[in-house]
């Protein structure tokens, strides 16, 4: 549970289900993000490409990145996933960035700033142990 009165947690029981309610945070002038598994952007394909991109909503997607460098990293069902999910970023001409080096803050400025820019949705991914 988040203990931060700055922050509204909505559970939600899938990812299309939490983008929706993400894009409804920015229609009240808030700032909607979605925490998720790499495997659920397949189960937000569809919202994005008809209604978040189209309508230009800037929703954060922090993005847990399962099988990342695909083989034998990581479980067999991830493998494919791990490799698509940057290719499949792209393909929609989302924004992204990997969280390593330059640190959560950094990644998410410039992350950000391309997001508003843009009026786009856009992820930050992460590695297991990343933020350990």
């Amino acid at each position: 549970m988040v203990k931060d009165p700055d922050i509204t947690y909505v559970p939600a029981v899938r990812e299309d289900v939490a983008l929706g309610v993400a894009s409804a945070a920015y229609f009240t002038g808030r700032k909607g993000a979605v925490i998720m598994q790499n495997s659920g952007i397949g189960n937000i394909v569809n919202p994005l490409t008809s209604f978040s991109l189209i309508y230009k909503i800037p929703v954060l997607l922090i993005v847990g990145w399962r099988g990342y460098g695909g083989p034998p990293n990581d479980a067999p069902e991830h493998w494919i996933m791990g490799v698509k999910t940057p290719e499949i970023l792209d393909m929609l001409d989302m924004p992204y960035e990997l969280l390593g080096s330059k640190g959560l803050e950094s990644s998410l400025d410039q992350l950000t700033a391309r997001m508003e820019k843009q009026s786009v949705p856009g992820a930050l991914l992460v590695r297991a142990g990343t933020l350990v």
